[in-house]
């Protein structure tokens, strides 16, 4: 086992991971999107570390999202007010496309 600390930038604006989809049939799926952002996380990880994770290797996470701010919100008690996406399902997300 070994340990792995690399840093790994993906851009674009974070996503969540999707809720599996019941289709035709009771059939279960992921929705593509997320199957696409999946793949390209795990294509930039690749990319830029040159080879995915073994099953054994310990990972540290650390994940920095970061949101433009709505164009129409205003500030509420001194807070501005950002109505985020789920950051466990965008950490999910992350996880299952370094599953690869």
């Amino acid at each position: 086992m070994k340990n792995i600390n690399r840093k790994v930038i993906v851009y674009g604006t974070p996503k969540s991971k999707e809720r599996p989809r019941l289709g035709r049939g009771g059939r279960v799926f992921t929705p593509s999107t997320t199957l696409k952002e999946e793949e390209r996380i795990y294509r930039e990880w690749v990319r830029q570390d040159g080879e995915p994770a073994e099953e054994e290797d310990a990972i540290m996470i650390e994940l920095y999202a970061y949101f433009k701010k709505p164009k129409k919100s205003k500030f509420k008690n001194g807070i501005f007010p950002i109505h985020l996406k789920d950051i466990d399902n965008i950490l999910k997300l992350l996880l299952d496309a370094l599953q690869g």
